[in-house]
Protein backbone atom coordinates (compact mmCIF):
# COMPACT_ATOMS: atom_id res chain seq x y z
CA UNK A 1 0.00 0.00 0.00
CA UNK A 2 1.34 3.08 -1.12
CA UNK A 3 2.00 5.73 1.72
CA UNK A 4 -0.06 9.16 1.78
CA UNK A 5 2.12 11.39 2.67
CA UNK A 6 6.13 10.35 3.37
CA UNK A 7 8.35 11.16 6.77
CA UNK A 8 10.04 13.85 5.00
CA UNK A 9 7.10 15.29 3.86
CA UNK A 10 5.26 14.79 7.23
CA UNK A 11 8.44 16.66 8.71
CA UNK A 12 8.40 20.03 6.43
CA UNK A 13 4.75 20.22 7.42
CA UNK A 14 5.65 20.41 11.29
CA UNK A 15 8.43 22.51 10.32
CA UNK A 16 6.35 25.19 8.74
CA UNK A 17 3.44 25.03 11.47
CA UNK A 18 6.48 25.35 13.87
CA UNK A 19 6.65 29.02 12.41
CA UNK A 20 3.20 30.21 13.43
CA UNK A 21 3.98 29.10 16.74
CA UNK A 22 4.47 33.64 17.21
CA UNK A 23 3.45 33.28 21.05
CA UNK A 24 4.83 31.62 24.27
CA UNK A 25 2.74 29.68 26.81
CA UNK A 26 2.85 27.27 30.29
CA UNK A 27 0.28 24.85 30.48
CA UNK A 28 0.03 23.71 34.31
CA UNK A 29 -2.39 21.31 36.55
CA UNK A 30 -3.37 21.65 40.00
CA UNK A 31 -2.50 18.57 41.82
CA UNK A 32 -3.65 19.76 45.45
CA UNK A 33 -5.80 22.97 45.76
CA UNK A 34 -4.67 23.78 48.89
CA UNK A 35 -6.12 25.55 51.95
CA UNK A 36 -9.28 27.72 51.37
CA UNK A 37 -8.32 31.19 52.92
CA UNK A 38 -11.76 32.64 53.36
CA UNK A 39 -10.86 36.51 53.96
CA UNK A 40 -9.94 36.46 50.22
CA UNK A 41 -11.50 33.43 48.62
CA UNK A 42 -8.37 32.28 47.11
CA UNK A 43 -6.28 28.58 47.75
CA UNK A 44 -2.99 29.14 49.19
CA UNK A 45 -0.23 26.38 49.02
CA UNK A 46 -2.07 24.91 46.04
CA UNK A 47 0.84 22.29 44.28
CA UNK A 48 0.68 22.92 40.54
CA UNK A 49 2.55 20.21 37.84
CA UNK A 50 4.26 21.95 34.75
CA UNK A 51 2.87 19.69 31.83
CA UNK A 52 4.15 22.28 28.80
CA UNK A 53 6.26 25.69 28.27
CA UNK A 54 7.14 26.98 25.67
CA UNK A 55 5.74 28.08 21.76
CA UNK A 56 2.43 28.48 20.51
CA UNK A 57 -0.45 30.33 18.78
CA UNK A 58 -3.25 32.16 20.26
CA UNK A 59 -6.32 33.21 18.62
CA UNK A 60 -9.05 34.59 20.00
CA UNK A 61 -13.35 32.42 19.03
CA UNK A 62 -14.98 34.95 17.83
CA UNK A 63 -18.61 34.49 19.17
CA UNK A 64 -20.18 35.66 22.51
CA UNK A 65 -20.90 32.18 24.49
CA UNK A 66 -23.86 33.02 26.91
CA UNK A 67 -24.55 30.80 29.54
CA UNK A 68 -25.78 29.94 33.20
CA UNK A 69 -23.35 29.86 35.84
CA UNK A 70 -23.27 26.53 37.96
CA UNK A 71 -25.59 28.35 40.32
CA UNK A 72 -28.27 29.43 37.67
CA UNK A 73 -27.50 32.82 38.38
CA UNK A 74 -27.84 34.78 35.14
CA UNK A 75 -25.91 34.82 31.95
CA UNK A 76 -22.13 34.63 32.29
CA UNK A 77 -20.30 36.10 29.37
CA UNK A 78 -16.69 33.98 28.78
CA UNK A 79 -13.70 34.53 26.30
CA UNK A 80 -12.20 31.90 24.55
CA UNK A 81 -9.67 31.20 22.56
CA UNK A 82 -8.11 28.41 20.64
CA UNK A 83 -4.06 27.45 21.52
CA UNK A 84 -2.17 25.64 19.07
CA UNK A 85 0.27 23.97 20.68
CA UNK A 86 3.20 21.36 18.83
CA UNK A 87 1.63 17.99 17.93
CA UNK A 88 3.38 15.83 20.36
CA UNK A 89 2.53 17.75 23.83
CA UNK A 90 -0.37 15.24 24.10
CA UNK A 91 -0.50 15.13 28.36
CA UNK A 92 -2.68 18.05 28.36
CA UNK A 93 -6.00 17.35 29.93
CA UNK A 94 -9.93 19.43 30.27
CA UNK A 95 -9.34 21.71 33.39
CA UNK A 96 -5.31 22.37 32.99
CA UNK A 97 -4.59 25.79 33.19
CA UNK A 98 -2.83 27.82 30.41
CA UNK A 99 -1.41 31.06 30.87
CA UNK A 100 0.33 33.19 27.98
CA UNK A 101 3.81 33.99 28.78
CA UNK A 102 4.16 36.10 25.41
CA UNK A 103 1.51 37.50 22.83
CA UNK A 104 0.62 40.61 20.42
CA UNK A 105 -1.89 41.27 22.70
CA UNK A 106 -0.60 43.06 26.24
CA UNK A 107 -4.04 42.08 28.20
CA UNK A 108 -3.52 38.12 27.49
CA UNK A 109 -0.09 38.21 29.56
CA UNK A 110 -0.24 36.26 32.58
CA UNK A 111 -3.65 35.59 32.38
CA UNK A 112 -4.81 32.53 33.41
CA UNK A 113 -7.91 30.44 31.38
CA UNK A 114 -8.58 27.05 31.94
CA UNK A 115 -8.26 24.05 29.34
CA UNK A 116 -11.81 23.21 27.95
CA UNK A 117 -11.25 21.27 25.16
CA UNK A 118 -8.46 18.70 23.49
CA UNK A 119 -8.71 17.93 20.13
CA UNK A 120 -9.24 14.38 20.28
CA UNK A 121 -7.49 13.46 16.99
CA UNK A 122 -4.01 14.69 17.31
CA UNK A 123 -3.83 16.98 14.14
CA UNK A 124 -0.27 15.46 11.78
CA UNK A 125 1.13 19.32 12.98
CA UNK A 126 -0.36 20.72 16.06
CA UNK A 127 -2.41 19.53 19.04
CA UNK A 128 -5.58 22.00 19.77
CA UNK A 129 -6.71 22.99 22.69
CA UNK A 130 -10.02 25.43 23.48
CA UNK A 131 -9.54 27.69 26.34
CA UNK A 132 -11.68 30.18 28.47
CA UNK A 133 -11.14 32.57 31.24
CA UNK A 134 -10.76 31.30 34.27
CA UNK A 135 -12.81 34.79 36.17
CA UNK A 136 -16.62 34.84 35.59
Amino acid sequence: MAELITASELDGIREDVDQLFENTGKIERVTSIGTLNHATGLYTDQVRVLIYSGPCYIAPIISRRDRFDEVGQGLVFSRQYRVNIPWDQADVQIRDLFTPLTSEDPQLIGREMLVRDVLVQTNVSYRRLTVQDTRE
